[in-house]
């Protein structure tokens, strides 16, 4: 076996991170060489969506740490490896790579191993991710890498019966493209390069500048006029003019000889491609159902995989990886965008009504003697006649005033000033649609996308015998889950448990637990399902029981969490505030109040509720629950599902709800402190005052 030392894979210049790492994995993954893919092998991740897991890694790893490096950042390594001819079958091949790589690794990096048979010799390319799993670490090319590589291989050739290089000889370059190297230059920048290395010695004069061109291996002519160029390795010729680029005509390098202009060397204009957007998924089942065959559903799995990939890697990079925030952040971004699209309309009406305005104003003036004068003869016929087409004109603009409820007149100036003033607010506001817009698309394709995968994850799981439970905060979890999957798998359930974090972990005292409650919703109440539940909880350890009243028991703990969990975590203190300040406890029983009146006008009766159940699993005065951990935290609250569903429900049913929508806006204000939105520094600073 024949080995290469470790190509670091680095971002490089004119592309992205993710065009980066697919480059290199769409080459050695390709079908054709693969054996249509079955020569290919993952470890720790999917061969078909590597770059988009390496890329995402690197991501995680970035949050982790903090480390963050630019365009000599390495993404992955690279090892390529060949056999002799006929001494190993590409399977064994792929199955020694594998090893070499779990072994040089440790196991503590995600790769690929692609056997590649388009050649007369096997030969694997091995891709590793440059993050270890725990993506706390980053892979280190030690001096002496290639040796370790060559000695590791050889140990397995030999204990594998197979040959190995002895002394081998270095080879040249690898892959430009590994290396992050630009295209090769055109025949034109070639030559700008030359004259700038040229101009840099200082030549005496033109002449003196074509001679160095000549020692350089330019070709350098003339016909007429003209002075013509030509590189080494190339057949044509280009001309020395405005066509070699601006700075660099006969012309113009004379006057830089003779000092009367500073030549600036051109560069070369990178563009950087725009980062891949994330696109929905395919419903490969609808398209099968239309007439696709089964090679498109091939290619659909695997674009799914990536759109899947590329979707969790927008999330990551966003901070989007809770399905509440997710949610947030795009009925946001699509109210932003409704907002600005909503004001370019109003300002296009108006700017509408403007132009009109001003047509109607100069027909006016200029019409007004003459339907003045049609007045004083008495609105005779026969001056219409004369003059019907300027008649008709002020009687148009007449009529439109008093249509747009115009009293007074405004001046032609004012109303150009005031159509400049909305074009230049459009042009700035449209700018900022176009941006809205695209975050718009991009939160709502990978919302959709989770929903997609949420939603065939839960129909996949769910048999005729699946029984559905859970054990969600709020009141409306099984309508939500019911949207999804038939409502006849759901049992209705809850769950009261206090715990608190100790280290890494969380822990809670069993005994002063309520544990979980179920139930059917209605009649009969001693269910096959309901027996079966208790028959898996028995000897489990775990508190539960079943009850007649689930409905009642679910408003009962979201009276407790709207009552108990808000207030302490708006004031930062710990439970015993109910009992310690008269203040917290009249907020307390004003959000009581409003949560029985829903209940009440929704036809659920608490009191049913035993009266042990209807308190909370027992606490030290310390404790602090799941809200005001959140906001300690730093993370975003369930505040949607408690006050703001309850104020929604209000509305819909007239009950006011005054000290909810309060809490439901405190908490949400702490949630943008926690996410940096009242931080004034910097830019932020500005000087600002009461209004």
């Amino acid at each position: 076996m024949a080995t290469t030392g470790i190509m670091p894979l680095h971002v490089g210049k004119g592309r992205t991170e993710s065009r980066a790492i697919s480059d290199i994995i769409d080459y050695v993954a390709n079908p054709k060489k693969t054996d249509n893919g079955k020569l290919i092998t993952g470890y720790a991740c999917d061969s078909r969506t590597a770059d988009a897991e390496f890329l995402l890694a690197k991501r995680q790893y970035i949050a982790a740490t903090g480390r963050v490096r630019g365009a000599d950042d390495v993404i992955a390594y690279h090892v390529r490896q060949s056999f002799r001819p006929g001494e190993i079958t590409p399977e064994e091949a792929n199955r020694l790579d594998v090893e070499f790589t779990k072994r040089f690794t440790k196991g503590n990096h995600a790769f690929v191993v692609c056997t590649h048979i388009d050649k007369s010799h096997i030969h694997n390319h091995i891709i590793w991710s440059s993050v270890s799993l725990e993506y706390d670490r980053k892979f280190r090319n030690f001096w002496g890498s290639t040796k370790a590589v060559r000695r590791l291989s050889d140990t397995i050739c030999i204990e594998n019966g197979l040959s190995i290089v002895e002394n081998p000889k270095l080879h040249g370059k690898s892959y430009n493209k590994w290396l992050g190297d630009q295209a090769k230059p055109s025949h034109r920048e070639l030559l700008r390069v030359m004259i700038d290395r040229a101009l840099e010695q200082n030549p005496a004069d033109f002449d003196a500048l074509l001679k160095l061109l000549s020692e350089m291996g330019c070709e350098v002519s003339r016909r007429g006029k003209a002075i013509r160029l030509k590189a080494p390795g190339w057949k044509n010729v280009a001309r020395m003019d405005d066509k070699l680029g601006a700075g660099y005509s006969e012309a113009e390098i004379r006057a830089v000889l003779a000092g009367e202009k500073q030549h600036t060397p051109r560069k070369k204009t990178v563009v950087q491609p725009e980062p891949p957007k994330v696109n929905l998924l395919v419903d490969i089942q609808a398209k099968l159902q239309a007439g696709k065959g089964a090679g498109y559903a091939r290619w659909a799995k695997v674009f799914n995989l990536k759109q899947m990939a590329q979707t969790m890697n927008y999330l990551s990079e966003h901070n989007l990886l809770e399905y509440a925030v997710l949610e947030e952040k795009a009925t946001a971004a699509t109210a932003h965008h409704n907002e600005l699209s909503a004001q370019i309309k109003a300002a296009e009406k108006r700017m509408a009504e403007i132009a009109v305005l001003r047509t109607h104003i100069v027909n006016y003036a200029k019409t007004r003697e003459v339907y003045v004068a049609y007045r004083k003869a008495g609105y005779s016929k026969k001056f219409r006649e004369e003059h019907e087409e300027e008649i008709l004109l002020h009687q148009a603009a007449k009529n439109a005033f008093d249509e747009m409820g115009v009293k007074k007149l405004p001046k032609v100036k004012e109303l150009q000033t005031e159509y400049a003033k909305l074009l230049e607010e459009k042009k700035k506001t449209y700018a900022e649609y176009r941006h809205s817009r695209e975050e718009m698309r991009e939160l709502l394709t990978a919302k959709v996308n989770v929903d997609r995968v949420l939603v065939d994850s839960i129909k996949e799981a769910v048999g005729d015998n699946t029984i559905i439970m859970s054990l969600m905060n709020g009141v409306d979890s099984e309508e939500i889950i019911s949207e999804k999957v038939d409502a006849s798998h759901i049992l209705h359930s809850l769950i009261k448990v206090a715990s608190h974090k100790e280290g890494t972990g969380y822990c809670f005292d069993p005994e002063t637990t309520i544990g979980i409650i179920f139930g059917e919703i209605s009649a009969p109440f001693e269910s096959e399902r309901v027996e079966e539940i208790k028959e898996l909880f028995a000897d489990t350890g775990l508190h539960f029981r079943a009850t007649e009243y689930i409905r009642e028991e679910m408003w009962s703990k979201y009276r407790l969490n709207i009552c108990n969990n808000l207030p302490q975590a708006i004031l930062g203190a710990g439970v015993g505030c109910y009992s310690d300040s008269t203040h917290m406890k009249a907020i307390s029983d004003g959000l009581k109040k409003e949560v029985e009146a829903v209940a009440a006008a929704k036809g659920i009766d608490m009191s049913k509720v035993d009266i042990k159940s209807a308190r909370g699993s027992a606490v030290p005065p310390t404790a602090r629950y799941s809200t005001l951990q959140d906001i300690d935290a730093g993370r975003h609250t369930e505040i949607d599902m408690f006050s703001g569903a309850l104020v929604r429900m209000g509305k819909e049913l007239g009950v006011p709800t005054p000290y909810n929508e309060y809490t439901y806006h405190m908490i949400k204000a702490l949630e943008e402190k926690n996410d940096g939105f009242f931080d004034y520094d910097g830019k932020n600073a500005e000087t600002t005052c009461a209004k």
